[in-house]
Parts: C-alpha cells; structure tokens; sequence
C-alpha cells in the first residue's frame, strides 16, 4: 500500500522509482523497439507505448521568448515543463538551467525546485548539502515547495537528519498553503504514526483533501485506503461499494497518467473486484501503466501471456515482459523467468532471447 513517492517509509518503492530515474531511457528505447519487431502489441492490438520524441523538443517560442527576455514566471514555466516532462521531452540538465535563472531573480518556488535537483541528481551531481541550503532557503520564506521538499528531506533522512516531527511540522505549513502534495505526505506520516499518533481517520481525511485539490497521490492511496476496507467511513459497508469508491480514486488517479494506480484498475478488473472480472479491461489498465515502465505491471501482462487470460497464451511475449520487468531489478519477475525457461521449449526460448537481444542492439546501435 502507499507506494512508489512515499519515499520514507518505503525504501523499496524508493528504490525501484530511483533505479527506474536511470533506466527510463534504456527501457523506453527498449519498448519502441518491440513495437518495430512485433508490429502489434503482444495482445493483436497496437500497442500505445509512449515515446519521447514524438513530444515537442522545446516549450512554445512565445514562453521561451519571454523567458529569455528575464521573465521570472516565464522561466519557472519553461523550467518545470523540462522537470516534468509531460508537454516536452524531459530534460533535468534544461530544467536546472531555468530554475537556477528564476532562483537568482528572487523566486522561492525556483530555488526550492532547483534544492529537489541536487537533492536527487536531477540534471546536476547529487549534492545533499546544496540541497538542504537551498530548500532551507525557500521554507524559510514560507514558500509551500520549500516546505513540502523540507518535509520529504526530514522525513527520508535526506540531507537532514531523520525527523518524523520536524517533517510533519513542514507538512502542516504546506498544507496551510494548500500544496496537494503535501497532504498526501502528511496522510502517510498519520496512516503509520510517523512522528503523529497513528490515525487512519486522520490519514483518510487528509487523503481526500489532496485528493479534492487533484493530486494523484492522494488519490491512489485513498483509494487504497477503500480497497483494503480501512477508510473509517468504509468500514462496515458492503465491500463492493467500497471497491467502487476505491475504483472511482483510481480512476481519477490513471487520468492524470499515474501507473500506480493504472494497475490497480487492471487488478480489480482481473480479479473482479466490485466489477465484473473483464480480462480484456484489466490488460488494457496494465498495458497502460505497463507503458510507463511499471514492474508490476510488466508481470502482470508476462503472467496474462503465459497463462492465457484474456489472449492466446505465449511464453515467448511472456519471457519478454518478464525481462522488461527484470530489467528493472523486480524480484517477482526473476523468479517467474527461471520458472518459466524449463517450460518452454528450445526454439520458443531461441525465439524469446533472440527478440530481446535484437531490442538491446536497435537500442544501442550495435
């Protein structure tokens, strides 16, 4: 539950997002790849994977123009555009360059952004102590990015020491200045009594309100919350309308592109969970965060191609995802490779390794 940005108590889905920062590239080129072999998804569909060229290279002419002329706002704009890279390629070493403009002009936001950067690596050689400064820097100014990164740093022991109450202190000024992101925080610190007495009311109350404010974490894991039975105002009532409460916070979730939450719809659609089971629903929720280069997700279809649920069963497609999926230092996957090399047979696995290296030589060149 509460996975992949609930960093500090999570130290494996922070690991695996971390682990993903550095393979993205390799695994995006690896999955375009598969599109030009195959031609057609693994299910006879074509496949959606996202690819980053097809995304412009630069924010629009008018907002770079106005944020090289110095405009402040202009710069910040451009800057996260790169950060996030969702209406241009990403670029951490561009957005470092923007940030650090609007910072040296006086914004709070820009230096509490560019304090992430170096707390991460993102564009710049990690540097924790640059990173305190610079955040410290911007909550000091009550700025709500500032308080937000101050409260991940004390609560992951980041450049700061670990400090659950410190944490939670920078929590509540964000959510104060209603920063989304900081109520989901602050619900996780309350769902496992970090630094707070433990309260799932308290936790659910605060998921719900970043949730209102659109933020997809909040969303995802209040929706965990209904799916699990322990939202308070769940509990007690008939399973399914909590599943669809719980489908409903997903759903919101996966609009906004989060794959954490795609998946999540694929298992309730799998196992029929508060809707009729629909294999056909739950492979295309997994494709989805699949895309996004999510292990589970990866497995999940791995698992669907060997078994055959909801598409003509193939080990060969199933050895791929599996890989996919083990690339990126999934255990589950791992395991389910090994267990599935002995069942298949020699030209099928020739088939299965010949495609995946002939992905990993499109990818490199060679």
């Amino acid at each position: 539950m509460l996975t992949e940005m609930s960093r500090f108590y999570a130290p494996a889905a922070v690991r695996s997002k971390r682990k993903e920062e550095s393979a993205r590239a390799l695994l995006r080129g690896w999955c375009c790849s598969l599109v030009l072999l195959l031609s057609v998804s693994v299910f006879g569909q074509s496949a959606s994977v996202p690819d980053s060229s097809a995304l412009p290279s630069a924010p629009p002419a008018s907002q770079l123009t106005a944020a090289n002329s110095g405009d402040v706002q202009a710069e910040l704009n451009v800057a996260k555009a790169y950060y996030e890279g969702m209406t241009v390629r990403r670029s951490y070493p561009e957005a470092v360059k923007w940030f650090s403009a609007a910072a040296q002009q006086g914004s709070f936001e820009a230096t509490a952004w560019l304090g992430s950067c170096y707390l991460y690596g993102r564009g710049v050689p990690q540097d924790l102590a640059n990173a305190a400064m610079l955040v410290q820097a911007a909550a000091k100014a009550d700025d709500p990015i500032g308080l937000r990164f101050l409260g991940v740093m004390y609560a992951e022991g980041q450049g700061m020491p670990r400090d659950y109450t410190k944490a939670n202190q920078s929590f509540v000024r964000a959510t104060q200045k209603l920063d989304a992101y900081s109520f989901d925080q602050l619900g996780i610190l309350y769902l496992r009594g970090l630094g707070v007495r433990k309260s799932a009311f308290h936790a659910a109350s605060l998921f719900t309100k970043g949730a209102r404010l659109g933020d997809s974490w909040s969303q995802l894991n209040l929706g965990e919350m209904y799916e699990s039975g322990n939202a308070p105002h769940a509990q007690g009532g008939a399973r399914n309308q909590s599943y669809a409460m719980a489908l409903k916070q997903y759903g919101d979730s996966a609009a906004q592109g989060n794959k954490v939450a795609a998946y999540k719809i694929g298992h309730l659609y799998e196992a029929g969970l508060g809707v009729k089971q629909d294999y056909g629903q739950a492979l295309e929720y997994y494709r989805q965060s699949a895309d996004h280069f999510y292990p589970p997700a990866q497995v999940a279809l791995g698992n669907a191609a060997e078994l055959g649920l909801g598409t003509p069963p193939s080990t060969v497609y199933a050895y791929i995802w599996y890989s996919m999926a083990a690339d990126q230092g999934n255990d589950e996957a791992e395991k389910r490779l090994a267990l599935l090399k002995p069942k298949m047979n020699a030209d099928d696995l020739q088939q299965a390794r010949t495609l995946v290296s002939q992905m990993e030589a499109m990818r490199t060149g060679n």
